[in-house]
Parts: C-alpha cells; structure tokens; sequence
C-alpha cells in the first residue's frame, strides 16, 4: 500500500482573516467531577443523564 505524505502548515493562516473564538462554555484544563455536574446544567439534562455520566467518569478513573 503507497503512503503519501501532504505538507501542510495548518499553524498559519496566510489571508489574514480568521473568526474570533465565541466559547458557549470553556473549562479549565482537565476533567473533573465538578466540570461535569456543570456541563450537565448546562446542557439541561436530567438527573439521570448527569448520574450516569458521573458514574461512567468514575468507571474511567
């Protein structure tokens, strides 16, 4: 099977024209219990849902 390689520079945008970064919700660094619960709220998801997704983080751990 033939590789190819592509040689591209995705780090610079020579155009000069980009979109300003519009963040709904930006956690810090990491992922903890409380970054989830809030996410959650968020989202307006129900008890069960965020329940489940504590359990599956603490599966995860």
């Amino acid at each position: 099977m033939a590789s190819t390689e592509l040689d591209l520079d995705l780090g610079r945008y020579k155009l000069g024209w980009s979109d300003a970064e519009d963040y709904v919700f930006k956690p810090k660094r990491g992922l903890d219990e409380n970054i989830i619960k809030e996410m959650s709220w968020m989202k307006g998801e129900p008890d069960w849902m965020r329940d489940y997704r504590l359990k599956s983080y603490a599966q995860f751990l």
